[in-house]
């Protein structure tokens, strides 16, 4: 098994060779570091425009499903995505900070429920979004952190990796 060294010097030096050359020698290892070859030149800005309007697009694919999350206008679903991308971006890793012994405890089964709370607040701060309780907040969380893994793999923002077992 490589350590992560390894794979990091091996990822830059398929920048160095091209895609052809360096799975001749490495194998796959490249996929990732061509993948994000592109979205390196994107600066902060465009990449929090992107997650934003997949979480826009998260938040309406949910919207059609639940019966428990709603909102009033397109432009109330565009600012719950603009403050939901904020919150998840500032307040929920301080959060998951805080409770990290309970997550450990837990096992990790306390982060939907920060989800869902992360969820709840962002339905009290904007006016029009209604979710129907905590529980139901709970689920819509899950359902809309699993929209967006899908939509990030299909962007490319995401990438699944596998490892080949040496021979």
């Amino acid at each position: 098994m490589r350590s992560a060294r390894e794979i990091r010097s091996q990822e830059a030096e398929c920048f160095k060779r091209g895609k052809t050359q360096c799975n001749e020698v490495y194998g796959n290892v490249c996929s990732r570091a061509d993948k994000f070859e592109d979205n390196s030149e994107m600066n902060g800005f465009l990449r929090f425009l992107v997650y934003w309007v997949s979480t826009a697009l998260a938040l309406w694919i949910v919207d059609g499903v639940f019966d428990s999350l709603q909102f009033d206008s397109v432009q109330t679903l565009l600012l719950s995505a603009l403050v939901l991308a904020l919150v998840n971006l500032t307040i929920k890793p301080v959060l998951l900070l805080v409770t990290l012994p309970l997550t450990i405890f837990t096992l990790g089964l306390a982060i939907p429920l920060i989800n869902g709370a992360m969820l709840l607040l962002v339905s009290e701060i904007v006016p029009g979004f209604t979710i129907a309780g905590f529980w139901s907040g709970v689920l819509c969380a899950l359902a809309i952190s699993f929209v967006s893994l899908l939509i990030n793999l299909a962007t490319g923002q995401s990438v699944v990796r596998a490892r080949r077992q040496p021979d």
